[in-house]
């Protein structure tokens, strides 16, 4: 408002948006939406030269699809196709208008399961706005806490499950069923308090709904990354406090327990990129990127065991296949502090050389954006839009943390690669919106 005229003006419009975006998410107010969609149309209409305006044109109309409004979405997708044919959005906007038309059909369901943590994977055939919802137990009715699911635009396939049952210490029961004529609803039986977070997943289509149990938080922390280093050796200890005491009392010291900066071991997840039927990229002499990201796993969960007090799990510790689900879902269920997944990345160049670490947000440049791709199975436009979907899980994410830890795998990497082998190429650190990171 002060600076409109500013370069940076259009930056702080869609900024703007996203932050009530956000908001929206969380208060499931309308009046989040509606200031959302004034934020984004200011920027489209009075600086449509900038190279957001297409961004924000495409956010208006993923708003206007998940209020059921689709005539106001085609509209503003048909207009990126016609004004801003250049712009980035414009593969994502012609999808969205074929998808438009359609029903989505819920294909399958899938689950993984253990006492503190279920993930549930609903398969599409496309994506569609959905809404999830929380509800307490209701003893008088017989019916115990749930978490429901409201697919939009849905009809219930015949390959679909009617009801799963579960039986883990968390969830009891998966039931799904055509609620009304447009709308599919999955219901997941509780048997105790528990958090939810529901995400869209590309190629295939999938919703992912994550469920865990609902613990007192031990310890709070202000530098996740400074107590786990702190913490893996600080003993638990008693120390003695005094209190003020009253007037004409004295009062015995009273002993205090102080928790240490970790109440169990740190838990590390390796995960060795590719195995079984996906063999990943294949080099010199035919040898298998499954094969090297296994054995250098394996020599890392060795020595993270001698050198930490840690607990380490591999997502496959053989020539196996995994899906992108079932290896978080490994990791959510072990309950990672840490997941290192381990790669070693193709070229079209003979001549590449180096080392790179990633961390999880939006792609750093066009190369990070490829090898998401790759890793991701999907297409780059489809990286573009998984930016987009994954938009509140990343600003859930300990991301200056992870930038940290990055920098000092890669520093790490890098120093102790050169003493046997000269002078590596640092590639530096990047981000990318990764399955394995994101779930």
């Amino acid at each position: 408002r002060s600076a409109p005229k500013s370069r940076r003006a259009a930056d702080a419009l869609y900024m703007a948006g996203k932050c009530r975006e956000f908001a929206l998410r969380i208060s499931n107010d309308e009046s989040d939406a509606q200031t959302a969609l004034a934020h984004y149309k200011r920027l489209y209409t009075g600086y449509a030269a900038s190279t957001l305006a297409d961004d924000a044109l495409f956010r208006s109309a993923r708003l206007f699809e998940n209020g059921a409004d689709k005539g106001s979405a085609k509209a503003l997708y048909e207009k990126i196709t016609t004004a801003y044919r250049s712009g980035d959005m414009v593969g994502l906007a012609r999808k969205r208008l074929s998808a438009l038309g359609k029903g989505v059909g819920v294909v399958g369901l899938r689950h993984w399961s253990g006492d503190k943590y279920t993930r549930v994977v609903v398969d599409l055939t496309g994506l569609s706005p959905y809404r999830a919802k929380a509800l307490a137990a209701d003893p008088a009715a017989g019916k115990p806490p749930r978490v429901f699911i409201d697919i939009s635009d849905a009809r219930l396939g015949s390959a679909a499950a009617e009801q799963l049952e579960v039986l883990d210490g968390l969830v009891s029961r998966i039931r799904v069923a055509q609620f009304d004529p447009t709308t599919v609803r999955v219901v997941l039986d509780m048997k105790s308090p528990s958090t939810h977070r529901v995400f869209p997943l590309l190629s295939p289509d999938r919703l992912v709904i994550d469920v865990f149990r609902d613990e007192p938080l031990l310890v709070a922390v202000s530098d996740p990354v400074a107590a786990i280093i702190e913490g893996l050796r600080a003993p638990q200890k008693t120390v003695l406090t005094t209190a003020p005491p009253k007037k004409g009392l004295r009062k015995k010291p009273r002993k205090k327990q102080v928790l240490s900066a970790r109440a169990r071991p740190l838990r590390i997840v390796i995960d060795p990129g590719h195995g079984g039927k996906d063999p990943g990229a294949v080099g010199y002499k035919r040898l298998k990127e499954k094969d090297v990201t296994l054995g250098i796993s394996l020599a890392l969960a060795r020595k993270l065991k001698k050198a930490l007090n840690c607990e380490v799990k591999l997502t496959r510790d053989r020539d196996v296949w995994l899906s992108l689900s079932r290896r978080t879902a490994i990791a959510n269920r072990f309950g990672a502090d840490l997941f290192i997944s381990v790669h070693a990345n193709a070229s079209r160049s003979k001549r590449a050389r180096g080392i790179e670490t990633y961390y999880l947000d939006r792609s750093s440049d066009r190369s990070a954006r490829r090898v998401a791709a790759v890793e991701n199975k999907i297409t780059v436009d489809g990286v573009r839009e998984t930016e987009q979907i994954l938009a509140d899980v990343l600003l859930n994410m300990k991301l200056p943390e992870s930038k940290r830890l990055a920098s000092n795998i890669q520093r790490s990497m890098l120093s102790s690669v050169s003493k046997k082998y000269g002078r590596v190429r640092d590639l530096g650190i990047k981000r990318a919106p990764f399955y394995v990171l994101t779930g």
